[in-house]
């Protein structure tokens, strides 16, 4: 029920730990290592999987909190294929247990979680800014020159614009080939998948030149 109003919007995600009542928690984060992943059996002797996983969030202050996290069974698909890095929305509840030295522990079991960000696609959005950035600071620095008070000074400007711009060209070309290889996959998908069309017609003919 509460995660059905909040993906309709009715009750709004804040950017850190949300904790509800029943220790019930939100949390909107990144994977923190490997996703350990672990079969135990039930009952009745069914086995299932566990995965076992930690995420860090942001408190109110900005500080850095970890939760240890267990999805169970079928709850397991989505968080078993997260990678260290992965932004991630979790929903779970909040389990305390005290080990015999009397140090509590805690454990959030995950009844939904969502990727919402990889880690590949945050990069991507990271180098697109970062050339965004470096566009201004080069239209900055041009400035700087068509107000230089010297030779020197100009000469100055100069060999900066040089390396930034050569810097803008190395990001440029890197944002292309991650382009091309991605439409190189797609290109490979597109021609398995033409081919594997044309063999139904190619045995139809064979199957005709059989009978005559």
């Amino acid at each position: 029920m509460i995660e059905d109003l909040r993906e309709q919007g009715q009750i709004k995600d804040l950017p850190y730990v949300q904790q509800e009542k029943d220790n019930l928690i939100n949390i909107v984060g990144n994977i923190v290592g490997k996703v350990d992943i672990i079969e135990r059996e039930n009952k009745n002797g069914e086995a299932f999987k566990v995965a076992n996983f930690s995420v860090v969030s942001k408190d109110d202050e900005g500080n850095k909190v970890y939760h240890n996290c267990s999805a169970y069974g079928e709850k397991s698909d989505i968080p078993k294929d997260f990678k260290q890095g992965d932004f991630v929305k979790l929903f779970g509840q909040i389990r305390t247990s005290i080990d015999d030295n009397g140090k509590e522990h805690s454990n959030v079991r995950i009844l939904s979680s969502k990727l919402l960000k990889a880690k590949e696609q945050m990069k991507g959005q990271d180098k697109s800014q970062e050339i965004a950035k470096l566009k201004s600071e080069i239209e900055e620095r041009e400035k700087d020159l068509f107000y230089a008070d010297s030779w020197e000074q100009s000469g100055q400007i100069r060999a900066d614009l040089e390396k930034m711009k050569a810097k803008l060209n190395t990001l440029i070309n890197s944002e292309k080939g991650q382009e091309n290889g991605k439409k190189s996959i797609l290109g490979a998908i597109k021609e398995y998948q033409a081919e594997d069309k044309e063999k139904p017609k190619e045995s139809k003919e064979k199957a005709k030149e059989t009978e005559r």
